[in-house]
């Protein structure tokens, strides 16, 4: 009775199968599912770039605007020199550019001041080295020289001076000569090959820059310079780089900051400001460097 049992129940379990559906092969793999992971990737892309380009931003403090630069110095913008491709300075010359057009703007509002104020004397300088001020300087003294002025340009840049370079004249005789007593302002002064524009150029080697500048001599040299010309122009160093350029702002009648815009940082423009002030410099205003497009640029 047990071998019949067992019998029944093993012929119950081998026929309790039965196929309800062939199976077929699939068409497709059921992973990875492409669209998904493609759509969750670009948004995980999306929201981490712009998680970073928000740090970034935070952490860069270069200025990007003018207005932001006007914000910083609180002073107001004479310049604004559109962009061009970054290479060795140059003066414009010939046809009307838009780069051209806007030193000829910059003259203007500094002739403007001129009429109201004693304006012989402009120092040129930057917070940051690479900000285009050498040539600002030369552009500038074209412009004032177009405007009938008689200008002389003094590279008072005596660490690396690039003025007898852009003005392609010697630099054998120049200010630290005419310093040291080696030679005289009327000897040293040489003339260029913008008509109107005199420069007198760096000239030799010294040790010691600062002492020359601070020396007596160089305010008596500026004095000097007022009586055959109209205008004087210093190149100097980057206030935050050296002394050199503090030295001599109490020299002169004004003093242009030249800005990088998008290379200067807030923190350098700020520091510039505050060393300028602390001795008394006349601050007539701002030009920036590859500056945006505007409508009148």
């Amino acid at each position: 009775q047990q071998y019949e049992r067992t019998r029944v129940a093993e012929e119950l379990r081998s026929n309790s199968l039965s196929i309800v559906e062939p199976a077929t092969l699939p068409q497709e793999p059921s992973k990875p599912n492409r669209m998904l992971n493609l759509t969750l990737g670009g948004l995980v892309g999306l929201v981490a770039g712009a998680g970073l380009a928000f740090l970034f931003e935070r952490l860069d403090s270069r200025v990007q605007s003018t207005e932001e630069i006007e914000e910083i110095t609180a002073l107001p913008t004479l310049g604004r020199i559109p962009y061009v491709r970054k290479g060795p300075a140059q003066v414009f010359q010939g046809d009307a550019s838009p780069a051209q057009e806007a030193y000829h703007r910059l003259q203007a509002k500094i002739e403007a001041q001129a009429q109201s104020d004693v304006l012989r004397s402009i120092l040129v300088t930057s917070p940051e080295p690479g900000e285009g001020k050498s040539a600002i300087v030369a552009n500038l003294a074209q412009a004032l020289a177009h405007a009938g002025r008689r200008v002389v340009v003094v590279d008072a840049n005596l660490r690396r001076p690039v003025m007898h370079q852009i003005l392609d004249v010697s630099n054998k005789v120049g200010l630290s000569n005419v310093l040291t007593q080696e030679w005289t302002v009327k000897e040293a002064v040489q003339t260029t090959r913008l008509p109107g524009v005199w420069l007198l150029s760096s000239g030799t080697y010294h040790p010691n820059p600062a002492l020359l500048l601070k020396s007596p001599g160089m305010p008596a040299l500026l004095e000097q310079l007022t009586k055959p010309f109209d205008v004087i122009l210093l190149d100097t160093p980057p206030v935050l780089a050296v002394a050199d350029a503090t030295l001599l702002a109490s020299h002169v009648d004004g003093v242009l900051l030249a800005v990088g815009r998008a290379q200067t940082k807030r923190e350098s423009i700020e520091a510039a400001i505050e060393q300028l002030a602390g001795v008394q410099a006349r601050l007539l205003g701002v030009v920036v460097n590859w500056a945006e497009r505007t409508k009148d640029l």
